[in-house]
C-alpha cells in the first residue's frame, strides 16, 4: 500500500521516481470510484482513475490518455485541486477536476475489478481507500464533498499548463511550485492559483493592481498623478451627490414606496440586471440562437409575498434541450432562505431551477449546479421568487384581492387561504369573508 508525505516533513525521503495524475468525477455528490484490479500495485484498493506520466506527455494529456485506458471514456479536465507525494516521496501526484463524456463505462478487466459511484461523504469510512486518496481528502477540510464541488473557483481552468520541475528529485522542503512547502488548501485551488500566476510572471502578463483615489466619484485619480473620468461607474456624469437629486429620490421614496413597500406592491417579472450574463432574452431569440424550445415564459403563481401589499410575482421559464445532449450550469440565491415579509406580511418564494426529465424519473431540484449533463427533451425550468410582502394579508382590500384572482396573480384559494376573501372563479363575486373579515 501507498504512503501518504506531507510536504515540510524533515525527515530525508528517497528521491522521486515518477511522476502522475489522477482524476476525480463529481457528480451530484458522487464521484466515480474504481478498485484496481488483484495482481497490480495496490490491488483491490480504492481510487481515483489515474496513473503515471509518460515521456511526452503534459499533466491533462496523460490524464485523458489513463481514463481512456481504464475506463474506456474521454475526460475533460476542470481544474487542477493540488499536488501531493506518495510512497514516501518517491511519487508525485497531480489530482485534477474532470468531467467524463455521457457513454457507458467499459473498465479495463486488467486494470479494473470494479467502478462505483460513491457518496463523497462516505469515503474517509472506507477502509480499503488508497492512502494517497485519504490524504487528499482529508486536506480539503472538514466539509471535503463541498470543496470537490465548488467547480467555479476564482482562478479555475479548463486547462493547465504542466508545474515545471527545476531537477529531477525534490528536497524535502520544496514542492512544485517552489522552494516554500505547502499542504494542499482546504480551498483546494491554492497551488492552482499560483501555478498560473507564477505563469503569467515568466510570460510577462502579469497585471498589478493600481491604486486610484475616489474610485466612486465622476473621476478616478491613479497614483502617478494622472485624473480620468470614470464611465464605468453609476456616476460619470457627477449627479449622485447633487442635493436636488437626493431630494427628489426621498420625495418618490415617501410617496410611493420601493418594490412591495408601505403604499405600493412589489413589482411583478423582475428580472436581474446586474449581471452582464442575465438578460431577458426575447423567446425567438433564444430559440434561434440557442437551440431549445421555449415551452413557457409565464408569471410564477406560488404562494408567498401574502401582505396588504403583495410582493411582486416572479418568472418561470422552460427550456426544452433539442440537442442529443448539453449541459446545464446555473446559480440562484435566495434557494434556501426565502425572501422576508415587513410588518406582518410573508415571505415570498425561493429561486430555484428544476430538471424534468423525459424519461419520467423524478425532478432534480437545485439552487446551484455545474455542467449537469441534459438530453433531448429534458426541460431545464427556471423560477424566480416572488418578492416578501408588506403589512398584515387581511388588510388588503377586497377589491384589490378580487382583482388579483382577476389578473391571475392569485388563485381563488390563495384568496380563501391568505386574504380570507372568498372568490367565485366564475363570476368573480364575493362569496363570503372570513376570520377577521368576518366581523366587519
Amino acid at each position: 500500500m501507498d504512503s501518504a508525505q506531507t510536504h515540510g516533513d524533515s525527515q530525508e525521503r528517497a528521491p522521486l521516481e515518477r511522476i502522475g495524475v489522477a482524476g476525480i468525477w463529481c457528480r451530484q455528490g458522487r464521484v466515480l470510484l474504481t478498485r484496481r484490479a488483484p495482481g497490480i500495485p495496490y490491488g483491490n484498493l480504492w481510487c481515483f482513475p489515474g496513473g503515471g506520466i509518460e515521456p511526452g506527455e503534459d499533466e491533462t494529456a496523460a490524464l485523458q490518455r489513463e481514463w481512456r485506458e481504464e475506463l474506456g471514456i474521454s475526460v475533460r479536465p476542470i481544474r487542477k485541486i493540488g499536488s501531493s507525494e506518495v510512497s514516501n516521496g518517491r511519487f508525485l501526484l497531480h489530482w485534477y477536476l474532470v468531467e467524463g463524456e455521457d457513454k457507458p463505462l467499459k473498465p479495463s478487466p486488467h486494470e479494473v475489478a470494479e467502478v462505483r459511484w460513491i457518496e463523497v461523504n462516505a469515503l474517509l469510512a472506507m477502509p480499503d481507500l488508497l492512502a494517497s486518496n485519504r490524504q487528499l481528502l482529508q486536506s480539503l477540510g472538514d466539509d471535503p464533498a463541498r470543496a470537490l464541488t465548488a467547480r467555479e473557483q476564482p482562478g479555475s481552468a479548463s486547462g493547465l499548463q504542466p508545474a515545471p520541475l527545476s531537477s529531477p528529485s525534490l528536497s524535502s522542503q520544496s514542492t512544485v511550485l517552489g522552494p516554500e512547502s505547502r499542504p494542499l488548501a482546504p480551498a483546494s485551488c491554492w497551488q492552482s492559483v499560483q501555478e498560473q500566476l507564477e505563469d503569467l510572471r515568466r510570460r510577462g502578463l502579469y497585471r498589478a493592481l493600481r491604486t486610484v483615489d475616489s474610485p466612486s466619484g465622476r473621476l478616478i485619480r491613479f497614483d502617478s498623478g494622472r485624473e480620468a473620468v470614470n464611465f464605468a461607474g453609476n456616476d460619470y456624469l457627477g449627479l449622485a451627490a447633487d442635493p436636488r437629486i437626493a431630494d427628489a429620490v426621498r420625495d418618490a421614496l415617501g410617496r410611493w414606496g420601493w418594490g412591495a413597500g408601505a403604499s405600493k406592491d412589489g413589482e411583478n417579472g423582475m428580472f436581474c440586471v446586474g449581471d452582464g450574463e442575465t438578460y431577458n432574452v426575447p423567446v425567438e431569440v433564444c430559440e434561434q440562437r440557442y437551440g431549445v424550445l421555449v415551452d413557457q415564459y409565464a408569471y410564477d403563481i406560488t404562494e408567498g409575498g401574502a401582505g396588504k401589499f403583495r410582493g411582486g410575482r416572479g418568472m418561470v421559464r422552460d427550456y426544452r434541450i433539442l440537442a442529443d445532449s448539453a449541459q446545464h450550469t446555473g446559480t440562484f440565491g435566495r434557494f434556501k432562505f426565502l425572501p422576508w415579509g415587513m410588518a406582518g406580511g410573508g415571505p415570498g418564494s425561493r429561486n430555484y431551477m428544476q430538471i424534468i426529465y423525459a424519461d419520467g424519473r423524478e425532478p432534480l431540484v437545485v439552487g446551484k449546479i455545474a455542467r449537469l449533463p441534459v438530453k433531448k427533451g429534458d426541460v431545464v425550468r427556471l423560477v424566480t421568487g416572488s418578492g416578501g410582502g408588506y403589512g398584515d394579508p387581511f388588510e388588503r382590500p377586497v377589491e384589490k384581492v378580487v382583482e388579483d384572482v382577476r389578473d391571475g396573480y392569485i388563485t381563488p384559494q390563495m384568496a380563501r387561504e391568505q386574504y380570507g376573501v372568498v372568490v367565485d372563479p366564475e363570476t368573480l363575486q364575493v362569496r363570503e369573508l372570513l376570520g377577521r373579515r368576518a366581523g366587519h
